[in-house]
């Protein structure tokens, strides 16, 4: 009888556990929401808003515009937390992240009014081979920090069996596949280069026997094999 491979065992086995938490957590998805009765009171979010002057220009729909679409919130649960001159380096707090507007990308500027897109400029430094990035030059001053109670309004139904049967899984993954995963992901392409010139090596070398000796050689496969050997 054959001997079944071990990696095969087992890469079947991580396959079905992945399917099992991903199901597990579909039907934890489903569970749906509930209406609360009654807000309950969360905390406080700081946002961006512009001044009541710059609300006055004939222009304030743009930078009302840009703030809506691109303005940071920060939250904390208490309102006295959000200290913006709280030095960064003192460890006994926690700094939060004043609101600000972020950068943008290419599609985003590209959908982006006349109007609007002179208040963007490009950021040479931030743009890659991937796509190109937008900084805001809106003045800081034309907008304020503003402060609103955030409510929780509805809350997502759980169910304590799913939710055992998932740190089960999640357990079973961690303790007997944590190099596994890496390892399925396959191999650096490094990696995988250096395997692939050795084997072409190997192969012109068994081609020249064939052809010199008229030896009855097979070529092997190539990398395939090389997640097994990286893991």
């Amino acid at each position: 009888m054959k001997k079944r491979n071990k990696h095969s065992l087992k890469e079947k086995e991580f396959i079905r556990l992945k399917k099992e938490l991903e199901k597990n957590r579909h039907a934890q998805y489903r569970l749906g929401w509930v209406e609360l009765p009654e807000p309950r009171f969360r905390g406080w979010i700081a946002k961006l808003e512009a001044r009541q002057d710059i609300k006055n220009r004939e222009d304030s729909w743009i930078f009302e515009g840009i703030v809506n679409l691109f303005g940071t919130t920060t939250f904390a649960r208490k309102i006295e937390w959000f200290d913006w001159n709280r030095s960064k380096k003192d460890k006994r707090w926690f700094t939060y992240q004043k609101p600000r507007i972020k950068s943008i990308n290419e599609w985003d500027y590209d959908r982006l009014v006349p109007q609007a897109k002179r208040w963007f400029t490009k950021d040479i430094y931030s743009s890659n081979w991937k796509g190109d990035w937008y900084y805001c030059t809106i003045p800081n001053f034309y907008y304020e920090i503003v402060y609103e109670k955030d409510f929780i309004t509805k809350v997502k139904l759980s169910d304590c069996i799913l939710e055992q049967e998932e740190a089960e899984i999640e357990s079973k993954l961690n303790s007997d596949f944590y190099h596994f995963d890496r390892c399925c992901k396959g191999a650096p392409k490094g990696f995988r280069k250096k395997l692939n010139r050795r084997q072409r090596a190997k192969s012109k070398m068994t081609l020249h026997k064939i052809w010199k000796e008229g030896y009855d050689l097979e070529f092997e496969d190539d990398y395939r094999g090389a997640a097994w050997d990286w893991g």
